[in-house]
């Protein structure tokens, strides 16, 4: 190559060979891009392996991060992120619905009103609404025009409710739910239900919704404690006289809960997210430990 530039090899040579690695690396780098590329252009052709895992999708409560779309989630998101460019999937909810699809709900991103996705088989998705529109978009803390985060669909009763979470200024975070009776809405937001002043927890984002022995919960909490409340029999407000509790300490968030075999399986995000973000899980025989 040299020769045929017309450069003197010798005299070049310390120059030109660790411009050659470079390059070298840098094809390499472009060669695993193009790949990745090429993996998402036929990813309507290739069975995702979150597609062929058991899912236990129980009495239709939402099951967070199934398909990479949370912090604890199970792969896929990096391929959902390439098609849904314009979608926030890092944080979402799924639900199976009656009709036997599955539903997808991403946090919101840029002019988005929580997005609602649909698939049969957890591997090709298509858009078939919004939550809100711009007219009926919460607000429910004081940072004007604040997206939604985090949303937790899960069906109670006769209706499919919805929870988000909302930033606020100085970590005033809120965690509000809206209802609707499909799983495409038209849903109906009912405001408030868990305020950082009100409840006495900064950060009060990431909610997890669960049922357990007839009675309903929520799990919350961003690195001010994971704490659990109870909820009224609709899900839509506090049980009356209910009190908060700690679960967990101070260090984590994205709170997801399973049970197997006679065990609560506590599964959270810790860490410094732009270093060693990470998944954590600890288990207990009481779903509210220790």
């Amino acid at each position: 190559a040299l020769s045929y530039l017309g450069l003197p090899v010798k005299q070049n040579a310390e120059i030109i060979l660790p411009v050659l690695h470079f390059l070298k690396l840098l094809f390499t780098r472009l060669r695993s891009i193009v790949g990745q590329i090429t993996v998402v252009r036929s990813f309507l052709h290739i069975p995702h392996p979150a597609a062929q895992r058991p899912c236990s999708v129980g009495d239709g409560q939402g099951f967070f991060q199934h398909f990479g779309v949370g912090d604890a989630g199970l792969g896929g998101g990096d391929l959902l992120q390439a098609v849904f460019q314009r979608l926030d999937l890092r944080r979402g909810g799924v639900i199976r619905a009656e009709d036997g699809n599955f539903y997808l709900y991403a946090t919101e991103s840029g002019k988005n009103n929580i997005p609602i996705l649909r698939s049969s088989d957890l591997v090709n998705w298509t858009k078939v609404g919004e939550v809100f529109t711009a007219g009926n978009h919460p607000q429910i803390t004081d940072k004007a025009g604040a997206n939604l985060w985090a949303p937790d669909i899960n069906k109670i009763g006769d209706r499919y409710v919805l929870y988000y979470s909302q930033p606020g200024e100085n970590n005033k975070h809120a965690i509000g739910v809206a209802s609707g009776p499909s799983p495409v809405g038209p849903f109906t937001d009912h405001g408030k239900l868990i305020g950082s002043d009100e409840i006495g927890v900064d950060i009060s984002i990431d909610q997890f919704y669960i049922e357990e022995d007839g009675h309903k919960y929520m799990f919350w909490g961003s690195f001010r404690g994971i704490w659990a409340i109870e909820l009224a029999d609709d899900g839509l407000s506090l049980k009356p006289g209910a009190g908060k509790r700690k679960i967990a300490g101070d260090q984590y968030e994205g709170t997801y809960i399973h049970k197997r075999d006679g065990y609560y399986y506590l599964i959270v995000s810790t860490g410094d997210f732009m270093k060693d973000y990470h998944v954590v899980v600890g288990r207990s025989r009481s779903l509210m430990g220790p």
